[in-house]
């Protein structure tokens, strides 16, 4: 007995990322030797379980057949009645005949199947009936079973329930006031890093994924408002693979076909001036929206999670190209016979022409120019052959983007800049460059900080638009639809008013008009002085406040987050045709309840956008913050005029960036996203050491809204899902505060009665 306990536990890592619910992990290291016919037997029903988690129903169905073992018929009896609703009565009657053999109906696995899809089925005496018994840790009782195996189910609110269920009964949070613990699944897709890359060099994917999951196991978002962090821990599950030389081939193709030649660039360590091209990352993006597809086996993933009915993984990928093979002067080199074909190894000498005397860059949508951005869909791309870029604020260290911030395999190989260096020295060191930028990429981009500690349970979010001026005319309907949590009603409103016949508001303007004084070399060298008028929105939003106009004083009266929380009791009035599912063809299943019960609903929220179109005012007038848009935590007030582009305080490369002030439905969605959904800009993230919020500027281009490098009107699909994830996290954090609030004051009484 003792020797058998003693025995090492091999299948310990693969259970471990399947109760993390890391399922694309556990099928990846699946592969596990030296397994006793039990062991394979489980091993396998956990791989066959994940699939089901990912919503590969049919895979499960086609691969498990007659002759296989009990539980892996149980597992395919779970696929089946998951992959066919309709069909659930047969699978149910098939379920209770195995049950009631008693040769196989004692089986773990069978008991642990059966109790999943009874409590599908809502019959939760079932469930307990088969489940009781105990046995094994998933058997333990029906809250386990949701801890483990409902993390597919479609709304992420429930699955987070059992957990803060199974916590509090354990009494781990309120006690050691340890975080909610959460598990997030980040996969890194190594792209010509098999010898058939850049320099052709070899990356060791177990390594880097070692080297992350020792040096980044946990990441704990905080409010970037207080700077306070929250009750919620992520348990990050590092996933690294290598893409094939087809993909990697396929990517050189698309980026060289999108090359535009754009003058010179002067090269960072020597100071040569080499041919400049320019890709414009929207043209290329469509081709790594094919391969996440490919790799992740997603049809569509532009969807959401809820609309595709099972958790959707976000990638990050680092890609590295052979510049000398893909150089758009060259066009002899047919990239079509590398497909499939053996690459070639390098000579020393044909190691140091690998930059291919040209330097290319990245533009989203027009943006500023970098070497990582962030697609519309839920991956990030860092290119280490691009570049380097050089972006940032005027005359401030904190953020900038230089030539050294992304590793070059050129210092790599060449540290000394004459001979290539020893193999295990560089790799350790440019592992951990890697892992460095890998983990700023998940702080900033995959699970960021939540914007406003607001706590929104309401079923109608209003979004007045109010134009003072003439200026009616966008269409963020959408967009703001796919940042509320589910249930969540959307209503817009819009209206344009003259200024002038508000006598109120146009004194708050005059009154939030501020300036101050700046000291500025010109071309002749000397300082000049000039004073910088800006509209402070803090200032604006309070004489909003109090001016007695209704078009602003009532607005800002009813958004007050506090009321948008209380509940009240109606009627259901609703027929029967109001749960049908237009998209799906069926009905959806949710708790029924009887026509004329009392329910619990919430009120609307209501969030104003004030569009400040203002004619006749400074050519530059901004917001305090060297922006054209301020928000809190209930309104969002945008300034737009008719002049000119403005000069910015940030430059990327050696162009000033410029800002159109007469566009203002960016400026809009970025206020929107920060409210409803809670967004910070990619680039800011809380400091506790500071005590303020910090920038850096690296993440800062690509598919969202923010900032000055940013050009586009639209949200990545993978902020969409922070987005929605702040949503669920704003509700536990309160209810863990709530709950911890509650034991203490509970432990105080009982202290002061004894």
């Amino acid at each position: 007995m003792a020797a058998a306990a003693s025995a090492p536990d091999h299948l310990f890592n693969l259970r471990n990322n399947f109760f993390l619910g890391a399922y694309q992990a556990a099928i990846n290291h699946s592969e596990v030797p030296n397994l006793s016919p039990d062991d394979v037997v489980e091993r396998d029903c956990l791989v066959y379980r994940s699939y089901i988690a990912l919503g590969s129903y049919q895979l499960v169905i086609h691969e498990i057949d007659a002759s296989a073992a009990t539980p892996l018929q149980a597992v395919k009896l779970l696929a089946l009645f998951l992959s066919a609703p309709e069909a659930k009565e047969s699978t149910i009657s098939r379920l209770k005949e195995w049950l009631a053999d008693p040769a196989i109906g004692s089986n773990a696995i069978l008991r642990l199947i059966a109790g999943i899809i009874f409590m599908h089925d809502q019959d939760y005496n079932e469930a307990l009936k088969h489940t009781n018994s105990g046995g094994t840790m998933e058997l333990l009782g029906p809250l386990y079973i949701g801890k483990l195996d409902f993390r597919y189910c479609r709304r992420g609110f429930v699955k987070l329930i059992f957990l803060l269920r199974v916590l509090v009964l354990a009494g781990w949070f309120f006690k050691g006031h340890v975080p909610f613990q959460v598990p997030l699944e980040v996969n890194v897709v190594l792209i010509g890093f098999n010898g058939d890359g850049g320099y052709r060099y070899m990356l060791d994917a177990h390594k880097l994924e070692e080297f992350l999951r020792v040096s980044f196991p946990t990441h704990r978002p905080s409010w970037l408002e207080t700077g306070k962090p929250l009750d919620i821990e992520h348990n990050i599950v590092f996933s690294a693979f290598p893409a094939g030389q087809a993909e990697l081939i396929e990517l050189e193709k698309a980026l060289k076909g999108a090359m535009v030649p754009a003058v010179v660039a002067r090269e960072a360590d020597f100071g040569r001036e080499l041919p400049l091209f320019e890709v414009e990352a929207t043209v290329v993006e469509p081709v790594f929206h094919s391969l996440y597809s490919y790799i992740f086996d997603v049809d569509n993933a532009r969807n959401s999670a809820g609309e595709m009915d099972k958790p959707v993984p976000n990638a990050i990928f680092i890609v590295n190209f052979d510049k000398v093979r893909m150089d758009p002067r060259n066009k002899e080199i047919d990239l079509d016979s590398f497909m499939y074909g053996k690459i070639t190894q390098l000579t020393e000498e044909d190691m140091k022409k690998q930059e291919g005397v040209y330097i290319y860059r990245y533009r989203y949508n027009g943006g500023g120019a970098s070497q990582v951005w962030l697609g519309s869909g839920r991956f990030a791309v860092i290119d280490l052959s691009a570049g380097p870029c050089t972006y940032g604020k005027i005359e401030t260290e904190e953020g900038s983007v230089s030539s050294k911030t992304l590793p070059q395999l050129r210092h790599v190989m060449f540290p000394s800049g004459l001979g290539p260096a020893s193999g295990h020295s560089t790799s350790g060191i440019f592992i951990g460059q890697l892992a460095s930028l890998i983990s700023t990429a998940v702080e900033h981009v995959i699970a960021p900080d939540v914007r406003f500690e607001i706590v929104d349970q309401t079923t109608r979010l209003l979004i007045p638009i109010i134009v003072l001026q003439n200026h009616n005319r966008y269409n963020i309907l959408e967009k703001v639809k796919k940042m509320v949590h589910d249930g969540q009603e959307v209503v817009i409103v819009g209206g344009s008013h003259l200024l002038h016949r508000h006598e109120k508001l146009s004194i708050a303007v005059s009154k939030a008009m501020r300036g101050h004084s700046l000291q500025e070399t010109k071309n002749d060298g000397r300082f000049h002085v000039h004073t910088k008028t800006f509209l402070d929105g803090a200032i604006l939003k309070e004489e909003m406040e109090r001016s007695a106009d209704v078009l602003a004083a009532g607005l800002l009266e009813v958004a007050d987050p506090s009321l948008s929380s209380k509940f009240y009791l109606c009627q259901v009035t609703k027929p029967v045709w109001a749960s049908y599912d237009s998209k799906r063809g069926q009905k959806k299943k949710k708790t029924e309840t009887k026509q004329g019960d009392l329910i619990r609903t919430y009120g609307t929220r209501v969030i104003p956008v004030f569009v400040l179109s203002l004619a006749d005012v400074d050519a530059h007038l901004m917001m305090e913050d060297g922006s054209l848009v301020w928000t809190s935590n209930d309104v969002v007030i945008v300034l737009e005029h008719q002049n000119e582009k403005i000069p910015l305080s940030y430059v990327s490369e050696t162009e000033r960036r410029h800002v159109v002030p007469s566009q203002a439905q960016r400026h809009i969605l970025a206020g929107l996203a920060s409210v409803v959904g809670g967004l910070s800009a990619p680039y800011e993230k809380a400091s506790h050491v500071h005590e303020r919020p910090v920038v850096n500027w690296l993440w800062a281009t690509g598919c969202h809204p923010f900032g000055p490098f940013s050009n586009t009107s639209l949200i990545s699909q993978m902020l969409q899902d922070v987005a929605l994830r702040n949503t669920i996290y704003a509700r536990v954090d309160s209810a863990l505060h709530r709950i911890r609030d509650t034991s203490e004051a509970v432990e105080s009484f009982a202290c002061y009665q004894s």
